[in-house]
């Protein structure tokens, strides 16, 4: 009889070694311990912006941000007279690798993975990532009866739960209910779909990680068996139980790949502070106090309604004023920068430095002859601090 092979890849949004091992060691990953005593693993080398967006897109393509056109969540920028789009997997100039082998015939299964809404329409199943808008957004599954049948079979699926700042401040020690619920509903679903649908290649994703990390990530040197660290072990610990249960699922000609798209570490304050040192240095300017204040008063507005208005109607908002949260979104990222100056600026909640590159910015100043001088001329200044 013919042997089968199969490929699972099960994908750890910000997952890194430097917390795996330590609770590896301390015997609270046992599933993860035998695959990493059986098998082969090491560290990679995140795409240099180590985006998310584009680092998913890379995988599962084989093609650098240059290439397949995802730099980040968004095309562009917020500042004022641009118009920001989200990256889809429309914006993607290279296909992925399940449309390849679906087109050789092959049955593949495709949960969550970032920058994949609308769902391809591939010989097998899939589940839009997160930028989705939400899992009732028309081609969120395909085929689209499959969140039916995952009703029926009581999974309540979870597209994210991006903002943890308000469990954070309730109660630093415990996973928010949400999050559990999230790693669950995608468990449960993974596990329905390699039980009941035929698959050679299935690949999932679990963001929950990041999200975690992102909001419960704790200080310097903060020692792994630490109560600090139990948020987020919680959520490993949850993942490796789901684990061992897909395992179970498997046999010996399957191929199994834990894959993460970047590390983590602790948050520092330098991405703020990269504005300051490009205005001491000559290359940005600020507004002066007048029309700082509005910015002031704009920023805070958009902070007190990502607080107080439920986040099903935040959407919503955004599209009925455009004009408004694109000005309130530019003020967060720019606070104050008078644009009709700045060379160089960088946008602290994306970690990346922009040319302010006449024809392509809004207010565009750089001329195209200076662009390979002036970038040049940054990095020499940002990798010398």
């Amino acid at each position: 009889m013919k042997k089968t092979y199969r490929t699972l890849i099960i994908g750890l949004d910000g997952a890194t070694f430097d917390i795996l091992k330590p609770w590896i060691e301390m015997g609270r990953l046992p599933t993860l311990a035998r695959l990493v005593s059986e098998g082969a693993h090491g560290p990679l080398l995140a795409w240099p912006n180590m985006n998310s967006a584009a680092a998913w897109t890379s995988m599962i393509t084989g093609c650098n941000p240059g290439q397949h056109g995802i730099y980040n969540f968004g095309t562009a920028a917020p500042q004022q007279g641009t118009e920001w789009r989200p990256s889809t997997a429309r914006s993607r100039a290279r296909l992925p690798f399940w449309r390849y082998l679906s087109a050789a015939g092959q049955d593949v299964g495709v949960v969550n993975v970032p920058i994949s809404y609308p769902a391809d329409h591939i010989k097998g199943f899939m589940l839009a990532g997160m930028d989705a808008p939400s899992v009732s957004s028309p081609g969120f599954a395909h085929p689209p009866g499959l969140k039916a049948e995952l009703r029926r079979a009581g999974i309540r699926y979870i597209l994210d739960a991006p903002k943890l700042e308000g469990p954070k401040k309730r109660d630093p020690y415990e996973v928010p209910d949400m999050v559990r619920r999230m790693v669950d509903a995608r468990a449960q679903a993974i596990l329905h779909l390699m039980k009941t649908h035929h698959w050679d290649t299935l690949m999932a994703v679990f963001v929950a990680t990041d999200r975690m990390q992102h909001f419960y990530w704790p200080g310097e040197d903060v020692p792994c068996d630490s109560p600090e660290w139990r948020p987020v072990r919680s959520i490993y610990e949850q993942i490796d139980s789901f684990l061992d249960a897909a395992l179970k699922l498997i046999d010996e000609n399957t191929t199994v790949l834990i894959v993460s798209d970047h590390g983590f570490g602790p948050s520092h304050s330098a991405t703020t502070s990269v504005n300051r040192l490009l205005e001491k240095l000559g290359l940005l300017r600020y507004r002066q106090s007048g029309s700082r204040l509005s910015g002031r008063l704009l920023k805070n507005v958009l902070g007190y309604g990502r607080k107080c208005i439920p986040l099903p109607l935040q959407p919503h908002l955004a599209r009925a004023f455009p004009r408004l949260h694109l000005r309130s979104l530019s003020e967060r990222a720019y606070g104050g920068v008078d644009w009709s100056n700045p060379q160089v600026f960088t946008n602290p909640y994306g970690g990346q430095v922009f040319i302010n590159l006449k024809g392509r910015q809004p207010e565009g100043v750089v001329p195209s002859e200076r662009y390979d001088t002036l970038r040049d001329q940054v990095h020499q200044i940002l990798t010398h601090l």
